[in-house]
């Protein structure tokens, strides 16, 4: 029996041994299965809140003139809303902005998502970063870019579409012209064109043409958009013209021959997809030199040709004193803007008066830049008969293509001014004056003082001097005595006190230069002769009446509050007969004007001398 026991008491013990392995393995089981459902589900939603809001990119390495496409893709449908771009600014520039939604049911599984579609431009080389984004609480991760300042080398004829910039000199000096000329090459359709503005600093910049041609190149046809600018530099030393940046949609179309006059440039527009490439120019360094010391003492006029012509609105050989003739002087600069050539001073010369119009400046554009010209014109209005010489007119101007300094002249030139014939003759002196003034002495005192004692000369000058005193004022007395016997001595042809009757010439003069004027205001006449006459009506009215031998001196005998309103009204009348285009002539309304100011003038001379007549019975 004991045989029998020991063996089955071994059973039972491997029995219990395998129970208890079996037991402490389903344990370690259950533990694994619950880590690996606690490390799945972490891994799950770490999944999945990376795919929630994705940021990717067509390409991390561009050049600085390419673009790249960054997606942002939101697991979820966005109704309102959309995420803020603006932490792209600071290193790029966001040309297109284009949001879309999609939904997809597969096998039962159901998804949907918003994308946003953003074409992005680099502001410049290095290393970039496209910031995390924030949206409905996700945000995405980063993204670097790397941007290289130099385009791939590459034959710019293979492309489709290509810039070429060109710089007519590298140095310069200040004020001169430089020209930049950029042309745009492309050999397919482009649905769009677009550049930016070019600013200088301390340089004025002015586009002077565009225009488009086309051109084969290597047997290949090429549409060329060309524009031009003149600058000018402002300041000595270095000049950087900065890059531009064109920007250009090019159709999504293969094997058609270019054509940028018949084909449609809005077809791109209308369904068809199409590309945007950005080109940039290269920047440009200029060394702009000062202006040299030898040209200080003149206006600086950097210029390639300047020319001075002049025209006389009449023939310079009739002149006459008191009539003005028009003398009108062009300046042409080729290289230069209107406002940079200075105004011309006509020099002062005794027995001309010179009457400026004001200046007409002007700027024609073409591919060779800008060419200013500035129109003077002066009337000048003798004042004596004779012969006068005008000076010559010289402006000196740097020319920049020979590197000198040269002169513009119009040599002087004698005119022969004849008497007016409404002027009053002057009387001619006797004869014998000339040697009378010759034989007086110079100085009468050298004689006295040759005959008197030097003793006596202080006691004998002051009696001589005190008889001369007395007689003047005897003389004097007598004069004003003999004056006023004559006032107070009772005239056959005097009016009655209080009445006074202008002269008769003075009022027919009056009349004829009122009926003139009147009709002048009445038809508005731009005639020549009528105003010529009208003129010379006016001047012998003037001359009878207070003696004045111009307009101006008409206008000098107004009242204080009448007199700039006449004067200005004279002086147009009078810049009406020589000078063609530039002044109008009066109108209407101011020719009425000036005949009231007239009226009033005569009527108020009139009341002077009337008030200045003494009573022919004073009182007492």
């Amino acid at each position: 029996m004991k045989s029998m026991t020991k063996p089955h008491r071994a059973t039972d013990a491997r029995r219990g041994s395998i129970f208890s392995v079996a037991k402490h393995s389903r344990l370690a089981i259950t533990i694994l299965w619950v880590c690996s459902l606690f490390i799945s589900a972490g891994l799950h939603a770490q999944n999945g809140q990376q795919e929630l809001l994705q940021a990717s990119v067509d390409r991390t390495s561009l050049s600085l003139e390419e673009t790249l496409t960054l997606s942002l893709r939101f697991g979820k449908q966005s109704l309102f809303g959309k995420p803020n771009f603006d932490a792209l600014n600071k290193d790029f520039e966001v040309l297109s902005n284009n949001q879309s939604s999609k939904y997809q049911f597969i096998n039962g599984r159901s998804e949907s998502w918003s994308l946003w579609s953003l074409t992005l431009a680099p502001r410049r080389a290095g290393k970039l970063t496209i910031p995390a984004l924030n949206y409905d609480d996700e945000q995405s991760r980063p993204i670097d870019i790397t941007v290289s300042d130099v385009p791939t080398v590459r034959n710019q004829t293979d492309q489709p579409v290509y810039l070429e910039v060109t710089l007519d000199k590298d140095k310069a000096y200040v004020q001169e012209q430089l020209l930049l000329t950029m042309k745009l090459f492309t050999s397919v359709d482009l649905n769009g064109l677009n550049s930016e503005a070019l600013n200088i600093d301390d340089a004025l910049v002015t586009q002077v043409s565009e225009h488009q041609y086309q051109r084969t190149i290597n047997g290949k046809a090429f549409g060329v958009v060309e524009v031009s600018y003149a600058i000018f530099p402002q300041k000595s030393g270095k000049l950087i013209i900065p890059s531009l940046t064109w920007t250009v949609q090019v159709q999504a179309q293969k094997n058609f021959a270019y054509d940028p006059y018949t084909r449609d440039p809005f077809a791109g527009i209308r369904g068809q997809q199409s590309k945007r490439l950005r080109l940039r120019s290269p920047e440009k360094h200029i060394s702009v030199a000062a202006q040299p010391k030898n040209t200080q003492e003149h206006s600086w006029l950097p210029a390639q040709q300047l020319t001075l012509k002049q025209s006389w609105s009449q023939a310079p050989d009739s002149f006459v004193v008191g009539e003005p003739i028009t003398r009108t002087v062009d300046v042409t600069a080729k290289g230069l803007m209107a406002s940079q050539l200075p105004p011309l001073q006509p020099p002062t010369l005794d027995g001309i008066k010179y009457y400026p119009d004001q200046p007409q400046t002007d700027d024609q554009t073409s591919a060779d830049g800008v060419t200013g010209s500035r129109r003077e014109s002066f009337a000048i209005v003798p004042s004596k008969a004779g012969s006068l010489t005008l000076p010559a007119i010289t402006v000196h101007w740097w020319n920049t293509l020979e590197g000198q300094l040269q002169q513009a002249t119009l040599p002087a030139q004698t005119i022969q001014v004849k008497s007016s014939p409404h002027a009053a003759p002057e009387l001619p002196l006797p004869n014998n004056s000339a040697a009378m003034v010759e034989a007086a002495p110079t100085n009468p005192s050298n004689k006295l003082q040759a005959t008197i004692p030097d003793g006596l000369k202080v006691s004998i000058f002051w009696p001589i001097a005190s008889a001369i005193g007395l007689m003047g004022s005897i003389i004097f007395a007598l004069l004003w005595w003999q004056a006023q016997r004559q006032l107070q001595r009772p005239s056959a042809n005097a009016e009655p006190a209080g009445q006074y009757t202008p002269r008769t010439e003075h009022s027919a003069d009056f009349k004829v230069l009122k009926q003139q004027l009147q009709r002048a205001a009445s038809t508005n006449t731009s005639d020549a002769n009528h105003i010529r006459e009208l003129r010379l009506t006016l001047l012998n009215w003037g001359k009878a009446q207070f003696n004045a031998r111009s307009l101006q001196a008409i206008a000098e005998q107004a009242p204080v509050t009448s007199q700039p309103s006449l004067s200005l009204l004279l002086q147009r009348f009078d810049a009406s007969l020589y000078s063609r285009e530039q002044t109008q002539p009066l109108s209407s309304s101011e020719f009425q004007e000036l005949l009231n100011l007239l009226e009033a003038l005569s009527k108020n001379k009139h009341k002077v001398i009337k008030e200045e007549l003494p009573p022919l019975y004073p009182a007492g």
